[in-house]
């Protein structure tokens, strides 16, 4: 279908309209006849399954039987049909709460069974957050599973000569001086590497010539933080201040000495527990060594015993570990009183920053269908190829982070939901704490909801987040229209 802003504008609307009122496994309609027929009478009179929704916090484990029933009690006498449990330490706003029983104890398991099996009785619908407080993460995470970001260190030599000796570490905070107010980078940020879980990604060898040019200089050099995802000093950056440099490209310059891709040499075979074995050859050589830390960002207004780092966002593995450890036993105890959460929620992304993870060169051959190692050095401003192709890789290495993101952690999670036959709830598209999370806002909304590539799905999101997808999704077809 050929849509025009008119077209547009009228699907989009109709579509957020009758999702409003469809039951799960009921089929999307965009035909206008709808309107003033049936969808009209609901739309005066709604069913029993569009009522308002609320959040429920449990602060720091303050719950007792008398409390859980009252609240469910008045949410059903005002109408309220489903709620999102969060189990959070403190209140919102600094506010101090007393401590109650303790997440996930017998205590806290007989509390949630009793809750759980009274608004079945109400026919109320619970969702639930997949944390204590937020993001997703807990003391089940270990630093290898954490979020990361990549470093580098160089070292210079002449050749010919035998090198047999260790090879620099990077500085901990190489690129990172200027972070600020991730949650507890106090903490974590100064940190000696040791414990900070470093690991080697690669090492390359380039060979550099005395005159010109071979890194990134100028006015162009103002761009290189914010291409290489390390511009963030704190979540209250400005769009411009992200985005602008991002999508100024970087020209060739007449005085640039790029380096020539053929001739850099993988040397990570060499390196053995640091030291690295090589025979240099004759010339001028810099020895490029990549790896990672954990940001070592943890949960905010967690409960003491489920607090923890976070999860690295960009390998299932963290997502998977979560559900193990925080969403079985929500379903396991929930089915002891026959029933089940309605959905589990994935919070907003409010991190330390990551921007990287330990598959990062996997992932890049299968998403960009290249080997990004001997590109690594760009990240520190080495053209590679040349500036054009240097900013080029860049883009690739951006867009590889967001496409992890889409589908290592949101289309992972909507699986696990799936699986077990609940539905999900996210804020897949923000907000987020970072401003160059290299976040694909409509691709993991897709990855979130409609993996098939079709509305089969849509019907098991929550109606608010429904909406939003629907309508993103109704404007990036009305975008890709344009194009073509």
């Amino acid at each position: 279908m050929s849509l025009n802003r008119r077209n547009f504008i009228k699907i989009s609307g109709l579509t957020g309209l009758s999702t409003t009122f469809l039951k799960p496994g009921e089929s999307l309609s965009l035909a206008e006849e709808n309107v003033g027929g049936e969808l009209a009478r609901k739309f005066m009179n709604p069913p029993e399954h569009t009522r308002a929704a609320c959040y429920w916090w449990w602060f720091n484990g303050l719950v007792n039987k008398k409390g859980i029933l009252r609240d469910l009690t008045e949410f059903k006498s005002k109408g309220i049909g489903g709620v999102l449990l969060v189990n959070s330490a403190d209140g919102l706003g600094g506010a101090r709460i007393p401590q109650g029983v303790k997440l996930f104890s017998e205590e806290w398991k007989e509390l949630y069974r009793f809750a759980m099996k009274e608004a079945k009785r109400l026919g109320i619908e619970v969702g639930i957050n997949m944390s204590s407080g937020w993001c997703m993460g807990g003391p089940w995470i270990q630093p290898q599973d954490s979020g990361r970001w990549y470093l580098q260190s160089t070292l210079e030599l002449k050749g010919p000569l035998q090198f047999n000796a260790p090879l620099p570490l990077p500085n901990g905070r190489a690129g990172y001086d200027k972070v600020f107010n991730p949650p507890g980078y106090k903490d974590y940020i100064g940190l000696p590497l040791e414990k900070l879980d470093y690991r080697d990604t690669s090492v390359v060898a380039i060979p550099i010539q005395t005159n010109g040019n071979f890194r990134i200089a100028g006015e162009r050099l103002g761009n290189l933080d914010a291409k290489t995802n390390r511009r963030d000093a704190s979540n209250f950056a400005k769009s411009f201040e992200i985005m602008d440099p991002v999508v100024k490209p970087w020209i060739n310059e007449n005085n640039d000495t790029p380096i020539p891709v053929d001739k850099i040499i993988d040397l990570t075979p060499l390196l053995k527990e640091g030291v690295l074995n090589w025979e240099v050859p004759e010339g001028n050589w810099i020895i490029v060594r990549t790896g990672h830390r954990m940001t070592g960002s943890r949960l905010m207004i967690a409960q003491p015993e489920a607090d923890g780092l976070s999860i690295d966002w960009f390998d299932k593995r963290g997502v998977e570990l979560q559900f193990e450890h925080f969403g079985k036993v929500l379903l396991e105890e929930a089915a002891k009183v026959g029933t089940k959460p309605a959905y589990f929620c994935d919070d907003s992304f409010e991190d330390g920053f990551p921007n990287w993870t330990g598959r990062i060169l996997e992932k890049f051959k299968h998403y960009r269908g290249y080997d990004a190692t001997p590109y690594l050095p760009v990240l520190s401003g080495f053209i590679i190829g040349s500036a054009d192709i240097s900013d080029r890789f860049l883009n690739d290495y951006r867009k590889t982070i967001a496409d992890c993101m889409a589908d290592e952690h949101y289309s992972r999670f909507a699986e696990l939901c799936h699986e077990q036959g609940i539905s999900v709830q996210n804020e897949a598209a923000g907000p987020s704490r970072s401003g160059t999370i290299c976040l694909d806002g409509l691709k993991t909304l897709a990855e979130a909801i409609c993996r098939q590539g079709s509305f089969g799905w849509v019907p098991t999101m929550k109606i608010p987040k429904c909406l939003q997808m629907i309508n993103l999704m109704a404007f990036r077809g009305w975008i890709s229209d344009k194009i073509k």
